[in-house]
């Protein structure tokens, strides 16, 4: 069982996040958001209880595994200036961590979401929970048979007041995103895995 209590977090940022955990240490990890600290805690009693079952498991190595970790479209930083980050969260609860990350991360400041959803989805908390933090929302269809055209989101996100702008193409809604962010902004991506390929593949 990890104690949370024995975590002391010495810097968290976009860089990624340094932290001692039952007095040793210092770690870094690359990933972003506290979650990914709780995650690292988990992996790091894992590694401590098969080394006391007999497996060769150095601390160096576990330092090297906690540097090297990469996890793709969750919280992932894969632009700079403006930051552009990928995640393919779509339920309740991951929405939830998102939210705590950008606080986090970018305290005060409002966010740029391009985002697109599956119909099947809950789009509504979806949208709810990081509606204060947004400044406008562009929308994209994922390239999926059950996706919500990229129109009908935007309608539907209308009613909240904020400003949003439909793009049917993937390409064209990562273009705006950028451009309408601006060199200090901050975007988004959220909504469905089957989107964030093509988001990359746009940014690159």
């Amino acid at each position: 069982v990890t104690d949370p209590d024995s975590l002391e977090v010495l810097s968290t940022g976009r860089d990624g996040q340094n932290f001692m955990y039952r007095g040793e240490g210092p770690y870094h990890i690359n990933l972003l958001g506290h979650y990914q600290l709780s995650n690292a805690l988990t992996a790091l009693d894992i590694a401590a209880v098969l080394r006391r079952r007999g497996w060769p498991i150095c601390q160096e190595a576990v330092l090297e595994g906690m540097k090297k970790a990469v996890w793709p479209a969750r919280m992932e930083l894969a632009r700079r200036d403006p930051d552009v980050i990928l995640d393919g969260g779509h339920n309740p609860q991951c929405m939830g961590a998102i939210r705590q990350a950008l606080e986090e991360l970018y305290p005060g400041k409002k966010i740029y979401f391009l985002v697109g959803v599956l119909e099947d989805k809950d789009y509504h908390s979806m949208v709810g929970q990081l509606l204060p933090l947004a400044k406008a929302f562009i929308t994209i269809t994922p390239d999926n048979p059950r996706a919500m055209q990229a129109a009908d989101l935007a309608a539907y996100l209308r009613g909240f007041g904020k400003p949003v702008t439909a793009c049917g193409v993937v390409e064209d809604g990562v273009k705006l995103a950028i451009e309408h962010a601006g060199e200090n902004g901050v975007v988004l991506c959220y909504g469905s895995l089957y989107m964030i390929g093509d988001i990359d593949a746009a940014l690159k």
